[in-house]
């Protein structure tokens, strides 16, 4: 996925931050070595009331992911969720910009 287009799926989910990785382009000239953005992967961190409500979260999470064949790091600290959607060994695509909405909706 292209870096605009990250920017604009990012725009309608404002509370996710994007995981870079910085790469070297190293095209034409030897000396003149331009940097590369690439966004590896998304993430969020939820609140909760207590460990309980965390944890039924995350049930509903895993669900959500399990039907849309994706698998997101999910880390549970007491009333907090980290939630990280990596785009794997290929690029982000709509698909895992798809599961950070539908996760933000358990939540709206």
């Amino acid at each position: 996925m292209k870096a605009e287009r990250v920017q604009d799926r990012l725009r309608l989910i404002p509370e996710w931050d994007a995981e870079t990785d910085k790469a070297s382009d190293s095209r034409g000239s030897r000396s003149a070595k331009k940097a590369k953005v690439k966004v590896k992967a998304i993430r969020r961190v939820f609140v909760f009331s207590c460990f309980i409500e965390a944890m039924a979260f995350v049930d509903r999470v895993a669900d959500i992911a399990w039907e849309m064949k994706l698998s997101p790091g999910i880390y549970v600290c007491d009333d907090r969720v980290s939630i990280r959607i990596p785009g794997g060994s290929a690029e982000l695509t709509d698909a895992h910009f798809d599961l950070a909405q539908a996760i933000d909706d358990l939540v709206a």
